[in-house]
């Protein structure tokens, strides 16, 4: 990756900000995963042709919990062996199904756990060009974090605009304070200005539009 190099957003009090709030640009974790597994999963086992898969996926999503959660580093080796390669063998075996997807969503958690982003963005962008439904675009919220630590704001940017233009609005408040929070780090402050007042006129009950309030704040200050 080759380094990036600095614009007058990208220093100072944002950096202090992103520093002290780097939850903000983590992906959406295992817990999703683990609600997929109850409420979308379920949609998986009333097909009998998925049944099979679906209670492998259960089993794998546990997998992945003890895996992320194991500190002998040959254990660890041997548990995510096993993981990758019954993952990849559902995602094949059951190409063009929801099964499929939910198995290359797992598999990105786990290389994003590992920081391997651009594994982890390949998996990602598997499940969001998939079949269009809640995980495809959970997929793209995590992808765009992917493109990020991997230095390439503006697939990030481009990945956060789509996941708003998808209107599906319990996603749309957090991409839409990232959005801002890119285009401010590029370097385009009034862009940015415009996304964090319009989150907070168009979201004004999200806890994404209080962090919005605070970069108003700082940026009318900074002016």
């Amino acid at each position: 990756m080759q380094p990036q190099e600095k614009t007058p957003a990208a220093n100072g009090k944002i950096i202090s900000f992103i520093l002290k709030n780097r939850w903000i640009i983590t992906a959406v974790a295992v817990a999703v995963i683990v609600v997929f597994t109850g409420v979308m999963g379920y949609l998986s086992v009333i097909d009998t042709k998925n049944k099979k898969a679906a209670i492998e996926l259960e089993n794998l999503t546990e997998k992945l919990g003890e895996w992320i959660s194991e500190t002998d580093q040959t254990k660890k080796e041997a548990i995510e062996k096993i993981l990758t390669e019954r993952l990849q063998k559902i995602a094949l075996d059951y190409k063009n199904t929801f099964a499929s997807q939910r198995a290359y969503y797992i598999l990105g958690e786990l290389f994003y756990q590992k920081e391997n982003w651009e594994k982890a963005a390949e998996y990602y962008k598997k499940v969001a060009s998939a079949n269009k439904n809640y995980l495809s675009f959970v997929s793209l919220s995590n992808l765009a974090v992917c493109m990020e630590n991997n230095g390439k704001l503006e697939d990030a940017i481009k990945t956060y605009k789509d996941i708003i233009a998808s209107g599906l609005k319990p996603l749309i408040p957090r991409a839409k304070f990232n959005l801002a929070r890119l285009l401010e780090t590029t370097g385009k402050k009034e862009d940015a200005i415009k996304e964090y007042s319009s989150l907070s006129e168009d979201y004004p009950n999200s806890m994404w539009t209080n962090i919005a309030k605070q970069r108003l704040l700082l940026l009318e200050i900074s002016n």
